[in-house]
């Protein structure tokens, strides 16, 4: 045992009792300290906590910041979980904090009436959306199951079609459909994939989409 050990281990109490206290601003701070000392995870070795331990602090950590929709202090413990997790769980994570902020700013738009602040923050929305399916798209090619690489094509799909761009919306279906084969989705993804197509005035690629839908 080195004395880096307690110095680690010392380190992970203290987030863990920032996270008990509901310290979200300490706890990111501090969680930020701990990533700052690794370059990757393989250089955590502690023997008071292991590396599941702490990639289990960064998920809750993570997660209770998404909960407090304190979005900025999620955005800010998954840029340093990018040292701790897998490549795919922080782009897919960060996802899903995008995909939030998306949520809570085409909510918000629908319960004010100045038109001029509507239109800011559906344009807000769209972007966090765009955003989200764009990392899904990146978490998708570093999957490591072919159910993950599904399922982060799916959610990409739909995220796309939040923003508004249908043809990135079609380019994920076009993926999912190719890669997901069995998968039970299929079906609505052809018929998901017709309603791009019509958009993007292809009526006779939308036509055959439509008809692979009903097989």
């Amino acid at each position: 045992k080195s004395q880096s050990d307690e110095k680690n281990a010392a380190s992970m109490q203290l987030a863990l009792l920032y996270l008990d206290q509901k310290s979200l601003t300490n706890l990111a701070n501090q969680l930020g300290v701990i990533s700052r000392n690794l370059a990757s995870s393989k250089d955590w070795k502690n023997s008071y906590f292991t590396l599941e331990n702490l990639q289990e602090l960064f998920v809750k950590a993570e997660k209770f910041a998404l909960n407090e929709e304190d979005f900025d202090i999620a955005l800010k413990i998954n840029e340093s979980s990018q040292r701790v997790l897998t490549s795919y769980s922080s782009l897919s994570n960060r996802s899903v904090i995008l995909n939030c902020m998306g949520k809570k700013w085409a909510s918000d738009a629908k319960n004010i009436s100045d038109p001029i602040k509507i239109k800011g923050l559906n344009s807000r929305a769209e972007k966090s959306f765009k955003d989200a399916a764009s990392l899904r798209m990146k978490a998708a090619a570093e999957a490591d199951t072919p159910a993950n690489k599904s399922e982060q094509l799916w959610l990409a799909a739909g995220e796309f079609q939040l923003s508004k761009d249908s043809a990135k919306s079609m380019e994920a279906l076009v993926q999912f459909i190719n890669h997901s084969g069995q998968d039970s989705r299929v079906g609505q993804a052809w018929y998901l994939l017709g309603d791009a197509q019509r958009e993007l005035g292809k009526p006779e690629a939308a036509k055959e989409s439509y008809l692979q839908a009903m097989k």
